[in-house]
């Protein structure tokens, strides 16, 4: 159980620096976070700015139903699969999170993917949702 908490934290981790990575290489450095502004909020706005220009490959970011999803496909989960052995599939990352697997259309294609909602990635990421 603790070995899965952990690994699921580097998980997190690991797609967070993609995104930092992704947002320095484009726009210099991070924004200055204030000491007020909390750090879901700040990992939300980040990570959705990145994603909505695609800057991150195999992670997409859609509206479903009014709600901001982000999409894991295959591209990603392959990558991921360098890193962490655990993760064989999307199916995998789907089962470690408890996330939604199923067809998702990107564009004009329908892929295979792993769709979790922004906020509660986001609550994720600064380590405040399990």
């Amino acid at each position: 159980e603790k070995e899965e908490e952990n690994v699921k934290q580097e998980i997190l981790d690991y797609v967070y620096e993609q995104v930092v990575h992704a947002y320095t290489t484009t726009y210099g450095k991070l924004p200055l976070q204030q000491p007020f502004q909390d750090d879901a909020q700040v990992k939300r706005d980040i990570t959705e700015q990145v994603l909505r220009q695609r800057l991150v490959p195999g992670i997409y970011l859609k509206t479903k139903n009014n709600t901001k999803v982000v999409v894991f496909t295959k591209r990603f989960v392959d990558d991921l699969a360098t890193h962490f052995p655990q993760i064989a599939n999307l199916r995998s990352l789907a089962e470690l999170f408890n996330w939604e697997y199923g067809e998702t259309r990107i564009g004009g294609d329908v892929l295979y993917g792993v769709s979790v909602p922004l906020d509660k990635l986001a609550e994720m990421l600064a380590g405040k949702e399990e």
